[in-house]
């Protein structure tokens, strides 16, 4: 029988935890640094929430018990079959805190390639002839990111509307409709040779 640590439902679900982690850490530390320069609100907001919902995702999946308080929930799923399929999935994942290590490793890679998407985004900018300095793409394109997760096809215009919105304070609408144009050339382009 397949062992529940190789579950690819736990795995896909661990690798978004860990990518989500990454995306906060970084946002977080640049938005510490460089706060004083984004008027804003929104973006405070945001990056708080984001903040609370890893916390309470790790709260969740780390302290024994902490999950079961929530267990009056679960008549918002009316079929026992999908309920147990959600506690196997969440034991599943309990158990990576068992090979800690390898999350650690993990995590490292995530913050890495986080770090170069950002740098990618930023190169994306120059060459559409953007003077952007590097710092705010650590702030805004984890912002932009949030936004991509609303329900849409895989991101598609409000992804875009991110790009204006968060950028507005950088760049013209123009060139930041531009930008996401670009980024949406090489994310689907890429997607499709692939």
């Amino acid at each position: 029988e397949q062992s529940p640590f190789f579950k690819p439902e736990s795995c896909v679900i661990l690798d978004r935890i860990l990518g989500f982690a990454s995306i906060v850490f970084l946002a977080v530390t640049a938005f510490l640094i460089y706060s004083h320069s984004f008027d804003l609100p929104i973006i405070r907001q945001t990056i708080y929430g984001a903040v609370g919902l890893l916390i309470f995702a790790a709260i969740f999946f780390a302290i024994p018990g902490f999950a079961k308080k929530f267990s009056f929930l679960s008549f918002l799923i009316p079929s026992a079959k999908w309920r147990q399929h959600l506690t196997e999935l969440y034991h599943a994942i309990r158990n990576f805190h068992q090979h800690q290590g390898l999350l650690w490793f993990c995590l490292a890679l995530s913050v890495i390639g986080q770090v170069a998407f950002f740098v990618t985004s930023y190169l994306f900018a120059r060459a559409i002839s953007i003077d952007i300095p590097l710092w705010p793409f650590f702030v805004l394109m984890p912002l932009v990111t949030f936004v991509s997760l609303a329900p849409s096809l895989s991101g598609l215009g409000v992804r875009e509307a991110g790009f204006v919105f968060f950028f507005k304070a950088w760049m013209t609408t123009e060139q930041a409709f531009a930008l996401s144009l670009v980024y949406d050339f090489v994310f689907y382009g890429s997607a499709l040779l692939t």
